[in-house]
Formats: structure tokens, C-alpha cells, sequence
């Protein structure tokens, strides 16, 4: 269950966004990629707690360490 991340088409075209502001993940991401440690994004985002996007980048992580659901119906098609 996701409590750092959510989507909403209605928010930022329905991008992952960190909860409860429009930061899309892909942008902190982004940020990381280019050097910046989290302390330093969280200073961007200073109303944002550093737990929250401690959370988020779990979220992330355990999104990606998680096998694919595999349906032996479909690949029957």
C-alpha cells in the first residue's frame, strides 16, 4: 500500500506525485540523477518532511523489487 505516492488524473496529468503536493516523483528522481542528495531536494521543497520523501523513494524501490503479477489466462491469447 502506497502512503508516499499517489496518482490523480486530475493532478499533473496523472503523474506519481509525492502525496499532498503536486511534485511529480519523476522530478525528485530527476534530481538525484544529477547529483543532489536528498537533504538538498528537501530543502527545495522545504514544506515537504524528509520522511515523506525517505518514503516516497521506498515506495519507489519496492515498486521495482516486486516480481510481475503473472496471469497464465492471458498469456494464453
Amino acid at each position: 500500500m502506497k502512503h508516499y505516492i499517489t496518482t490523480n488524473p486530475d493532478v499533473m496529468g496523472g503523474q506519481p506525485c509525492i502525496v499532498g503536493t503536486r511534485i511529480p516523483v519523476s522530478l525528485i528522481l530527476t534530481r538525484l540523477k544529477q547529483g543532489h542528495s536528498l537533504q538538498e531536494v528537501q530543502k527545495i521543497y522545504h514544506w515537504v518532511p524528509l520522511k515523506t520523501f525517505e518514503g516516497a523513494l521506498d515506495e519507489v524501490v519496492q515498486e521495482y523489487n516486486e516480481p510481475a503479477s503473472y496471469d497464465p489466462q492471458s498469456a494464453q491469447a
